[in-house]
């Protein structure tokens, strides 16, 4: 179903399959190639929940990363790229497939602790840029 769902949107798709037995159901791990690092979707299987619904969950957490123009680092990735980014001098910019709460709690607790500017130009659920700027 991943491969279907995937090839129809213009994905080149490797599968790699494995079977672990006693797990409550399906998990579904899908790498994206992007740069400078991967980034990586899954999506968990329950008891009850079909193997269907796992793998539409899984690739629609790709095709909605890959439909954000641009798409930028992941919702999961954001919110932790800062810190790094506030320690060094200078500016950063770089887009985010959406915006979390995460993103905006991480960037006042660091401010709350540092001398640095963030703008996120978005709302929550969209895509943003973010600009960072430490006077260091």
């Amino acid at each position: 179903r991943v491969r279907e769902r995937l090839e129809e949107a213009g994905c080149e798709v490797h599968l790699d399959r494995q079977r672990w037995g006693g797990g409550p159901g399906t998990v579904i791990g899908l790498t994206v190639p992007t740069i400078p690092v991967p980034t990586f979707f899954f999506a968990l299987g329950a008891r009850g929940k079909r193997a269907e619904a796992v793998a539409d969950e899984a690739a629609g957490q790709v095709l909605d990363f890959l439909g954000s123009q641009p798409p930028g680092i992941d919702e999961h990735s954001a919110d932790q790229i800062l810190l790094p980014l506030a320690l060094p001098a200078g500016q950063s910019v770089f887009p985010v497939a959406r915006i979390t709460d995460h993103l905006f709690t991480n960037r006042e607790t660091i401010q709350t602790f540092l001398k640095w500017g963030c703008d996120i130009a978005g709302q929550i659920g969209e895509v943003a840029q973010v600009t960072t700027n430490s006077g260091k």
